[in-house]
């Protein structure tokens, strides 16, 4: 199974011009089964020329997408309000959509945390189903993505079973911009119940940002249950992040497993 996700910046590329279509371009060559997307604008405004870029590239991909905004902008014509956020496309339908917008509260120094959230479903892939989450954390302070890290774990984390029964879970696919590198000590909350796939099967740095001259790798992609068999930060220029791809395997059975 091939995963891509990439922070397309509302279609908008290293340059601030926006071109909706490039970034379709380099999805396509990727050929990627799933695709996490964040910065997805719908109806936002001129910024992306109100377009719903979800159901846009949907359409453009003939994939199969879904959104969760985390921002919203009122409008004074057209649609009530504009929005921003996460998306999923996949080459399936996607099912048990659950949006999360993490609440922005009061912090220090007088400043409010900026607004994170995620997008979750399950769809069926190459080697069975597996439940997806696009995600974009603040870029502002450490806390505030410690905050919003505690709540998105609590979401994609299933609770224990009750003594004596047994729960099947899909395996997990986390990926986005979490605005800190795997290094920083805020996304260690991460390591406990997720592999950074870069870590396992990436060569190099992985730096993502900005695309024209990385040097930080704030872009990954974090796996439970399957195994991370090759990672790559790919070239391109449609955005000002880089776009992260990985190819996922079902995990050989632990030697002896068949045996107990």
């Amino acid at each position: 199974m091939r995963v891509l996700s990439w922070n397309i910046h509302h279609g908008a590329d290293a340059w601030d011009h926006l071109d909706l279509e490039a970034v379709a371009e380099r999805i396509a060559s990727a050929d990627a089964d799933v695709v996490l997307l964040q910065e997805v604008d719908r109806c936002w405004g001129p910024r992306s020329d109100d377009v719903d870029q979800t159901q846009w590239l949907a359409e453009r991909l003939e994939m199969h997408g879904t959104y969760g905004w985390t921002r919203s902008q009122p409008r004074r014509y057209g649609p009530a309000e504009g929005t921003s956020g996460n998306a999923l496309l996949s080459r399936g339908s996607w099912t048990g959509v659950t949006v999360s917008r993490f609440a922005v509260g009061s912090v220090d120094e007088g400043r409010r945390a900026e607004p994170g959230g995620m997008v979750s479903a399950t769809t069926q892939t190459p080697i069975g189903p597996a439940r997806f989450c696009s995600t974009r954390l603040s870029t502002q302070r450490a806390t505030h993505r410690s905050a919003q890290l505690a709540v998105l774990l609590g979401l994609v984390r299933p609770p224990a079973p009750r003594s004596g029964a047994s729960r099947t879970n899909p395996p997990l696919v986390l990926g986005g911009d979490l605005g800190a590198e795997a290094r920083d000590a805020e996304l260690s909350l991460l390591s406990g119940s997720l592999v950074d796939a870069w870590r396992v099967a990436g060569r190099g740095l992985g730096d993502t940002t900005p695309a024209t001259g990385p040097w930080r790798r704030v872009d990954q992609v974090w796996i439970g249950g399957l195994q991370p068999v090759n990672a790559a930060v790919l070239c391109a220029e449609a955005s000002d992040h880089l776009p992260v791809l990985v190819d996922l395997a079902v995990p050989e059975p632990a030697e002896g497993a068949a045996a107990a």
